[in-house]
């Protein structure tokens, strides 16, 4: 197991960022969320403008469901010009775990400016739109996911989404 030896590193090198970085992801990898978020953190106090750590952090926010310490990550990193689709998408699907169905907007019409054709986005702005009781919209971003060739488990997904839809 590598943890040990990276664990040996940091405490010869306990200064160093980017060894906590890389002992917070072998304990993302083996889902220890709690040891995870530490060493994130700890990159992210030696320094503050390390990303990869700050995104690594984030993520392990989310999935510990802790959206608002989340969200303050998101924004910080947001705020320098992270241009990843995908990373909008992700942001989103906190505000909708957090009900907050506008800000999930907000932050899917950000990614599909940047990739109109992204189907996780197109997906996404389906499941907002339909948990909000819009059903025509929710069937054309369902739609515009499917049209941009999704990978299998997202087309069945949002083909179950649709027939949902359909049968109300």
């Amino acid at each position: 197991m590598l943890i040990p030896y990276v664990q040996e590193h940091v405490a010869g090198n306990a200064n160093y960022p980017d060894l906590h970085n890389s002992l917070g992801t072998l304990y993302l990898k083996i889902k220890h969320l709690e040891e995870a978020e530490v060493a994130f953190r700890r990159a992210v106090e030696l320094n503050p403008q390390f990303l990869k750590a700050r995104m690594n952090l984030f993520h392990t926010l989310k999935l510990l469901k802790r959206y608002e310490d989340a969200i303050s990550e998101g924004e910080f990193i947001l705020a320098h010009n992270i241009t990843y689709p995908d990373f909008h998408c992700v942001m989103a699907e906190i505000y909708e775990d957090m009900i907050d169905h506008d800000r999930a907007l907000d932050s899917v019409f950000k990614s599909l400016d940047m990739n109109p054709d992204y189907a996780r986005a197109n997906f996404l702005a389906g499941v907002v739109y339909s948990r909000k009781g819009e059903k025509e919209k929710a069937v054309e971003y369902f739609n515009k996911c499917l049209e941009s060739k999704p990978d299998n488990a997202l087309s069945v997904i949002t083909k179950e989404e649709l027939q949902k839809l359909e049968a109300e």
